[in-house]
């Protein structure tokens, strides 16, 4: 791992089925990519998945990351099937060790 490596994190909801979660995951990541990403094809790419409790949880995870660090930007998923309920998040590339560290609180995905 190099300081030029670029860190995307997905936080996945686990009440969901783990197909849910796949998807949802799968999604979120998408709307990184499209909306915070980066075209630079020269450097690794690293994906993190984790997880939380609840669409609550999530919530209150999103907003920390937002309101709180001021330096994580992060994009939501709402899936229209389950009533535009909040089923995942992902931050865009992540490079400094700092905000690294303020995903490494969070609990890795298990399926």
């Amino acid at each position: 791992m190099s300081n030029n490596d670029g860190y995307v994190y997905v936080m996945v909801r686990k009440d969901l089925t783990l197909a849910q979660q796949i998807v949802q995951a799968c999604h979120a990541a998408y709307e990184s990519g499209l909306n915070l990403g980066e075209m630079v094809n020269d450097d690794p790419n690293f994906l993190i998945v984790l997880q939380c409790k609840d669409e609550i949880e999530l919530k209150a995870i999103r907003t920390y990351l937002i309101k709180q660090t001021k330096k994580i930007s992060v994009v939501s998923f709402n899936e229209p099937d389950l009533n535009n309920e909040l089923t995942a998040i992902a931050t865009g590339k992540l490079y400094n060790d700092k905000e690294r560290a303020i995903m490494a609180a969070f609990e890795l995905w298990v399926p």
